[in-house]
């Protein structure tokens, strides 16, 4: 089975912000030229597709010092660490040289749960 268009699910992510909440949908790239031209007062909440689009995000200059990671599916070729995340060996290595640059990565599912810090769980 195909996976749905690009188009489809930024559709379904404007279906679920607040109202008053703004989305953008750049490239890497594009996001690493423009995020230091954000007003102090603008608040921006990231969404990346993979710890490795993380790693050349912080790679880039974007300043990223925490990752909620959730959602990573389990397919062939990853193993599961927790309920919600596989990995595999791409995704240890891009945790492991984001905790080397200072990112905090954590699991948490809901905000009133508490996080799971990523090494522990790659441990």
């Amino acid at each position: 089975m195909m996976p749905p268009p690009i188009w489809y699910k930024q559709n379904l992510m404007d279906m679920v912000v607040a109202e008053g909440v703004q989305t953008r949908y750049f490239t890497l790239q594009k996001t690493i030229d423009v995020i230091h031209k954000a007003a102090d007062r603008q608040k921006i909440f990231l969404v990346c597709k993979t710890p490795q689009d993380v790693l050349t995000l912080v790679q880039g200059g974007v300043p990223i010092t925490f990752v909620n990671v959730g959602n990573m599916h389990f397919a062939a070729g990853k193993r599961q660490i927790h309920k919600t995340v596989s990995v595999d060996d791409d995704d240890i290595a891009a945790f492991r040289e984001l905790a080397a640059l200072g990112v905090a990565c954590e699991v948490r599912r809901v905000p009133d749960e508490a996080g799971e810090a990523i090494g522990k769980l790659l441990a």
